[in-house]
This record gives C-alpha cells, sequence and structure tokens, in this order.
C-alpha cells in the first residue's frame, strides 16, 4: 500500500493529532484495523493508540481518504473516546431470562 500525509493538525488540548491519510490499496475496501495498523506504521506510533474516524473511497478508484486520531497516551484516549461494550454470551442472557421467568 501507498500511503502519503495530507493533513496533520496538532490538538493540543486534547493530546492528539487529528490526520488524513491518502492511502492507495488494491481489492476491497480496507477495514477499520487494516487502516489503524497502516496509519500506525506511516506515522511511527504504537497502533492502540490510533483511532480510526473515517474512510472515505470514490466509486471505481483504488485510493482512499482516511481520518483518524493519534493519541498522545492511554490515558487521553480513555477520557475522551467511548469504548463499545462486549455483548453479554447467550448463556448469561438465557439464565436471566429464565429467572425473570421464575419470578413471575
Amino acid at each position: 500500500m501507498m500511503t502519503s500525509v495530507t493533513k496533520k493538525t496538532d490538538n493540543t488540548l486534547l493530546g492528539r493529532q487529528e490526520v488524513e491519510l491518502l492511502v492507495q490499496f488494491k481489492g476491497a475496501t480496507m477495514s477499520n484495523d487494516v487502516a489503524r495498523k497502516e496509519v500506525a506504521q506511516t506515522l511511527s506510533v504504537d497502533e492502540k493508540l490510533v483511532l480510526v474516524k473515517h474512510i472515505y473511497t470514490a466509486f471505481g478508484k483504488q485510493e482512499a481518504s482516511v481520518h483518524a486520531f493519534v493519541y498522545a497516551d492511554d490515558k487521553s484516549r480513555d477520557l475522551l473516546e467511548v469504548r463499545k461494550k462486549k455483548p453479554k454470551k447467550a448463556k448469561a442472557e438465557g439464565t436471566e431470562a429464565a429467572a425473570k421467568k421464575e419470578k413471575k
């Protein structure tokens, strides 16, 4: 993949850099995980400090504009970003539903 940084803004108040990259790829549009690895490799930062916000592609082109945030540390990332909760396992949901039925 060919990657070039098109825009880079330091946001010291939020402890991050806001970055736009132009990535040339082959095949299907890349996933967020692949884009995160590409941004981390291009900027020489730790992969877990990168958060991909958007991946924009144009029809028929094999290039994408990737918008990402690169945080200075884990603490600033955790303060600003909301993490998705992992879904409960089906077994746990089944026991909760059974407990509700017993109460009725």
